[in-house]
């Protein structure tokens, strides 16, 4: 049966009343005081924590409050108290002394180190300790009602360091912060930035247009305003505001972040604002030039070869060059964050990663090798490197990084690492080949020191020149060379020991006493140099051989090819003539007989074959491009318009012509006479292979000439030229015609029909001039023949071909000079001067016309052969100059290697006309220059 006192109690009434009270000091619960029985009652059902001391062993009691306090020292019922307080013995003994001694005691706040739930915890109580008496007075045990308020405590103390903060906050905060009251907005509290903000003014209890009057017209007070009539928050990023930065001053700019936050009354009206900023002037600045450093940073980045990208501090890649892009094929948004990850090769992605975490928990360099993958899906190994940007506290911002492709460098590195696992063993092998060859070439070979001794000989020397080693180490080379090799022998040798390879021949004494031709190479190691050398005596033989047979057939070939030239000269000279010397008879026989009936078709017949050999000349000339070229600045369209009648009224009614050509066309650096001949045989020649009609174009072209082309031709240099095509649509070419088009007396033509020159005679022109002419060609498809004439790039238009005038005599007190060797020229020559009323003298080789300048007569002009005897016309003409000052000079020349392209060959004042002229041209060149 339950004792009253001892039901209910929860847990700790149940643990009660099956405690086994007879084994206790205390007995059995009947029989307790009375005091206890009461006390034991009201503490088991109290709400508030509760315990009891009893007995001179002041054992325990407690309610299911006390249970929770106890903690890990639960169940502790009927357990000497301050035993089960162990921890806190010291604390608790004096106190449970003082109560036992009969005096009751009250704590607010207790603070104990109590060791609950495992571990030493700070707690704080409130309690009261009440000693229970017995029926005569005396304290028979303590009962406490106690409160924990650890936590009370511990909140109330961080109310309290939270508020020291705040101050502290408040005071030493970068932020500006300023409380302001009423409608006039009166300064109640700054704290120290916003001072520093103002210049340190004291604006306690001022309203804030009479604080801070430079504010006005800035639209600050205004914001002030709005924001204590309506109660809405306004914030301000980057505001620029106007302040006076020191007493006196002038207003300096700041850029501020600012809120202004209105603060409320009891009342839930507006009474203040709370206003809070930092001044980011420096940041923006900073912000600025960052700015402008990242955009130099990017375009560089953009130049540079290798890949680059950048980073946060987070590691999170933001940015990537073209270059990156370029290669891997994807966007700026698929790599950026960790999208990079997914070029990575699976085997190298954990070691990049694990890298790149590390240096960003160190804050050190980024380096690791592995492979992207490319756009094309290869992968190619990189050398990644990162480097941390930090701001002036040291802190990291940015990383930036490059991704180098080693690839090769990598490719290298392995065969030098396969290279170098083998070294020792092909070094051995080489040793051992270096010896084989030694022993056993047939080449001489010898090691010579910095003296020009031999140290060294290899076998071949007694097989191909009878020397033992033993005869020939130790002694210098030039006692084996020949005296006078000596001294190439020993500027090889110089080279060679400064690092040239010189290559040269000598010849060496054999030991039955003759020479032997040895062709060496020399190559130096250290102070020592190694020679290779090989007997060429018989090379040299068999080539002096074949190089005088050689000779003999070139003097056969050229004798050949005099012959079939002088042959083909001789039968058209020798029609010519015929035909001259057959008018001249018939017309001596004529005279004979007294009869001058038909002289004037005789004339004319040996005037025409005259015309034919000067043309064969001409011809002869230009295939060996040695006709006078009078080159100027030439407008080819304009020539070939100007030809126009001739070369339809040439091709006749069944060959249909068309000329084409730009209206850019560039102008020629030509010899008109000669280009216009020149397209004539062309014309003549396309005629010629449309039997039966057809059509003939000739266009003109602006054309560049390039290197690769140029190389590929015979004297062509790459530049611009203007290119004249005459094509026809006549039989045309095989290959084996086109290949011998050019050669001299060449002909397809029947016999009688063509002298061979033709071609020939534009080619060399052409070639002359600097051109250059190419053949198209096919049988039965018709001929192309294009000239590539080389441009003009002087100033001016193009110069007009002189017109023909009448020839005007001679001017009162016109004096000439004639020097020609050859008397009938010169005959014709003063016979024309005579003929215009010109005063001359005639003198045959040099010598005389310097006796005729030495002497007082006067001279306007000498008119001189270039080929005279003793010193030639060009070597008259500059003494005569000097001699006397203004004399003018016309060369008249049939040929001259130094006259070829007249522009070389003459100066100021200076003309040349060529052999044979029409006696009118002579005359008109004669007034020309001494008009000019």
């Amino acid at each position: 049966m339950t004792l009253r006192f001892m039901q209910g109690g929860g847990d700790m009434g149940a643990m009660l009343r099956a405690h086994p009270w007879a084994e206790s000091p205390l007995g059995l619960p009947a029989r307790w005081p009375s005091q206890l029985k009461t006390l034991v009652g009201l503490m088991l059902n109290a709400p508030q924590p509760m315990f009891a001391v009893w007995g001179p062993d002041q054992r325990m009691f407690y309610n299911d409050g006390y249970a929770e306090i106890l903690g890990g020292h639960h169940p502790a019922l009927d357990q000497p108290f301050l035993d089960v307080w162990s921890e806190i013995r010291s604390d608790l003994e004096p106190i449970m002394a003082r109560a036992y001694a009969g005096e009751p005691i009250y704590m607010d706040d207790i603070e104990l180190t109590m060791r609950r739930h495992g571990h030493d915890e700070e707690t704080h109580f409130s309690f009261f300790y009440a000693p229970v008496r017995g029926d005569q007075g005396e304290v028979l045990g303590v009962f406490c009602a106690c409160t924990e308020i650890t936590q009370e405590v511990k909140a109330r103390r961080e109310r309290t360091a939270e508020l020291d903060r705040l101050r502290e906050m408040f005071t030493s905060s970068p932020s500006f912060v300023a409380v302001l009251r009423g409608p006039e907005h009166c300064f109640e509290l700054t704290n120290p930035a916003y001072l520093r903000l103002i210049a340190q003014r004291d604006v306690i209890g001022m309203p804030v247009r009479a604080a801070l009057p430079e504010l006005e017209g800035q639209g600050f007070f205004e914001l002030l305003d709005t924001v204590y009539r309506t109660g809405e928050t306004h914030s301000g990023r980057a505001a620029r505001v106007s302040l006076v930065a020191e007493p006196g001053t002038e207003l300096e700019e700041r850029v501020v972040d600012f809120i202004y936050q209105p603060t409320r009354g009891a009342d839930g009206k507006v009474n203040g604002i709370f206003v809070e900023g930092v001044d980011v002037t420096e940041v923006v600045a900073q912000a600025q030039v960052l700015r402008e450093s990242e955009e130099k940073f990017r375009s560089f980045a953009q130049l540079a070869p290798n890949h680059m990208w950048t980073s946060p501090a987070d590691g999170q890649l933001d940015w990537f060059n073209e270059q990156t892009l370029r290669y891997s094929g994807m966007d700026m948004a698929a790599l950026c964050g960790t999208g990079w990850a997914t070029l990575v090769h699976p085997d190298d992605l954990a070691r990049a990663k694990s890298t790149w975490a590390a240096a960003l928990r160190s804050g050190t360099n980024y380096e690791v090798e592995f492979r992207i993958r490319r756009a094309d899906g290869v992968y190619r190994w990189h050398l990644v490197r990162a480097l941390p940007v930090r701001n002036t506290g040291g802190a990291i911002v940015r990383w930036v990084g490059t991704n180098t492709d080693i690839e090769d460098q990598r490719a290298d590195r392995d065969k030098l690492r396969a290279i170098n696992a083998t070294l020792e063993r092909r070094v051995d092998e080489r040793t051992r080949e270096r010896e084989r060859m030694w022993t056993n070439s047939p080449d001489l070979m010898a090691m010579i020191d910095e003296h020009g001794c031999f140290v060294d000989v290899n076998p071949a020397w007694k097989c191909a020149l009878g020397w033992d080693r033993e005869q020939v180490v130790g002694r210098r080379i030039d006692a084996l060379i020949h005296p006078q090799d000596h001294a190439r022998a020993e500027d090889a040798l110089a080279r060679a020991t400064v690092g040239v390879l010189p290559t040269f021949e000598c010849r060496v004494l054999h030991a039955d006493g003759s020479h032997r031709i040895v062709a060496w190479t020399a190559a130096p190691d250290g102070k020592t140099v190694f020679a290779f050398g090989r007997d060429i005596s018989a090379d040299r033989e068999r080539s002096d051989a074949l190089a005088k047979a050689e000779e003999q057939l070139r003097q056969a070939q050229k004798m050949e090819a005099i012959g079939k030239l002088t042959g083909g000269i001789a039968h058209d000279f020798n029609n010519m003539l015929a035909s001259i010397y057959g008018s001249i008879q018939l017309m001596q026989r004529k005279l004979a007989a007294g009869k001058q009936d038909g002289f004037e078709k005789l004339l004319e017949r040996a005037s025409a074959s005259s015309q034919r050999a000067a043309a064969l000349t001409q011809r002869l000339l230009a295939f060996a491009r040695r006709q006078a070229l009078k080159t100027r600045r030439v407008d080819v369209c304009a020539l070939i318009d100007s030809l126009d009648d001739m070369m339809r009224r040439t091709l006749g009614p069944h060959i249909t012509l068309q000329i084409r050509h730009p209206q850019d066309a560039w102008p020629a650096r030509i010899d008109s006479g000669q280009l216009e001949s020149s397209l004539l045989n062309l014309v003549i020649n396309a005629r010629d292979a449309m039997p039966d009609g057809g059509e003939l174009g000739i266009e003109v072209a602006n054309c560049r000439i390039d290197d690769a082309y140029a190389a590929t031709q015979v004297e062509l240099a790459p530049g611009e030229y203007v290119a004249v095509s005459v094509g026809d649509s006549g039989v045309g070419m095989s290959e084996s015609v086109i290949a011998r088009a050019f050669e001299p007396f060449y002909t397809t033509k029947p016999i009688g029909q063509g002298t061979g020159l033709g071609l020939s005679m534009v080619y060399g022109f052409v070639k002359q001039a600097g051109g250059h002419v190419r053949i198209q060609s096919e049988p039965g498809r018709g001929t192309t023949v294009t000239l590539y004439l080389p441009r003009d790039l002087s100033d001016g238009e193009a110069e007009p071909a002189p017109a023909r005038v009448a020839v005007e005599g001679a001017q009162a007190g016109e004096s000439i000079l004639v020097v020609e060797d050859e008397p009938s020229v010169r005959e014709i020559i003063v016979s024309v001067l005579a003929e215009l009323g010109y005063a001359y003298a005639e003198a045959g080789d040099a010598e005389s016309a310097l006796v005729l300048l030495d002497g007082p007569r006067h001279f306007d002009l000498l008119v001189s052969d270039v080929g005279l005897p003793g010193l030639n016309g060009r070597q008259l003409a500059e003494i005569a100059m000097g001699k006397r000052p203004g004399l003018k000079v016309l060369f008249v020349t049939g040929y001259a290697e130094q006259a070829a392209v007249q522009s070389r060959f003459l100066s100021d004042n200076m003309q040349m006309i060529t052999k044979p002229f029409v006696v009118d041209e002579l005359a008109q060149r004669i007034r020309t220059i001494l008009r000019n």
